[in-house]
């Protein structure tokens, strides 16, 4: 088996064997957990399932060989540092194509939430496989697209998400020779369509950009008790109402209200399950004068109105 995972998070992670040569990785901060079950397909070729539910991940990044790594994003997102000045990010769908020698080996997931797939493809020792001389894969396509130290991010399509629907499917079941038969049919897909035309141009932030959306998004977790303005926002933050509004949106997939309503009940999850306040303070708490529209706006969330969550 090639160590892909642990070249990427570290040797320090837990692991454990499961059945069909199956292998579950767990790494945990102060952020959260994450769990990456990783199947080797063969000489130079492995497949991973991630769920991750943390902040960040800063692994012991020491990759011994030139890895292409191809990704898809079923849930949640990504941060990629492309340079000192340019940030790229998976969303729902997407699929991004990299080099790992040009990973910094700190990932952000700025929803505290990815999950996906990754295949790491070692170019050197699968071309002298005989799936891939059989099924004449164009590994050198495939290396391209991963070139200049650039992550390559693609929009879906229908064929695409058939072929990851199919994947997901496959993973419940331990189902390896599927897994296998799947990889086949990616690799050929990847290395035979033109892409040119399905680059994803809109997902990059300067840096800049992104840590003053970050900065924006902290105050509001910080300050969920009070209502603020895009205008009052973008003032405090010297940032065009446009570009707060649709950064934001690029970066944690909804608008500033939905993310801001989101986080509110969330928050009076938590204060409901702490028993220590009434449901008219925990409204107030979570940024609602009107304790019937907290309770109105907890049902439409989470099924079920405040006082019988409570119990």
């Amino acid at each position: 088996m090639d160590n892909y995972i642990i070249d990427l998070y570290g040797k320090d992670i837990d692991s454990i064997h499961l059945k069909n040569d199956a292998d579950r990785f767990v790494i945990e901060n102060d952020t959260g957990r994450g769990i990456i079950t990783n199947y080797h397909i063969c000489d130079g070729l492995d497949i991973t399932f991630n769920d991750i539910q943390m902040d960040y991940y800063e692994g012991n990044f020491e990759f011994k060989a030139d890895i292409i790594e191809i990704n898809h994003c079923k849930d949640g997102r990504c941060e990629y540092e492309i340079d000192s000045n340019t940030v790229a990010f998976v969303s729902r769908g997407d699929l991004s194509i990299s080099n790992t020698i040009d990973n910094t080996g700190i990932s952000y997931f700025p929803t505290k939430l990815y999950r996906g797939i990754s295949l790491y493809i070692d170019i050197e020792k699968i071309q002298n496989s005989r799936l891939i001389k059989e099924f004449d894969i164009n590994l050198s396509k495939i290396a391209s697209l991963a070139k200049g130290g650039n992550v390559k991010i693609f929009r879906s399509n229908e064929r695409l998400e058939h072929i990851f629907y199919e994947f997901y499917n496959a993973q419940k079941y331990f189902l390896k020779e599927y897994l296998k038969v799947k990889s086949i049919e990616l690799l050929l897909f990847v290395s035979n369509i033109d892409w040119d035309n399905e680059i994803k141009n809109t997902s990059f932030l300067n840096k800049k950009q992104l840590y003053k959306i970050k900065k924006v998004r902290n105050f509001i977790l910080k300050n969920l008790e009070n209502h603020y303005t895009i205008e009052q926002l973008s003032k405090k933050f010297n940032i065009s109402e446009s570009s707060l509004k649709n950064q934001f949106k690029k970066l944690y997939g909804e608008s500033i209200y939905s993310y801001t309503k989101k986080l509110r009940l969330e928050k009076s999850k938590t204060l409901l399950l702490e028993g220590k306040m009434s449901i008219a303070q925990i409204a107030l708490e979570s940024g609602y004068e009107n304790p019937a529209k907290f309770s109105s706006a907890f049902k439409k969330e989470f099924g079920v109105i405040p006082s019988k969550f409570q119990i």
